[in-house]
């Protein structure tokens, strides 16, 4: 975690709270790490690799939304872990993906709860 400008600017309680919960991953080329409807319960943050994010229709078409680099976090991974709500997309690694996968409850506990930034 210590690669996002975030974490350093967290007071320590916090970054040892990361720390422990948040799991180090690495994900092949061509895994599905969410699909559209599913409700997230945490959020990756990307370090190494690259993922596409599309939206599926009736049709069976999908449309490309966006891609994820390291550094980048997923709206549509973020919204739907905070909100427990339905995700808009699907999500599938382009390459090996390398990240860190943080529980939202605690992302919660730090940034909404706790309000760090306020």
């Amino acid at each position: 975690m210590h690669s996002f400008d975030f974490f350093e600017k967290l007071p320590k309680k916090y970054q040892k709270l990361l720390s422990k919960y948040a799991v180090k991953m690495t994900i092949p080329k061509g895994m599905q790490l969410f699909s559209q409807g599913d409700i997230c319960e945490s959020i990756l943050f990307l370090t190494k690799g690259r993922v596409r994010v599309f939206r599926h229709h009736e049709s069976g078409q999908s449309v490309t939304l966006y891609y994820l680099e390291a550094g980048e976090q997923c709206n549509v991974n973020f919204t739907s872990a905070l909100n427990s709500a339905p995700a808009v997309g699907s999500a599938v690694t382009e390459t090996i993906v390398e990240g860190y996968d943080v529980p939202v409850e605690y992302l919660v506990k730090i940034f909404i709860k706790d309000s760090v930034y306020q």
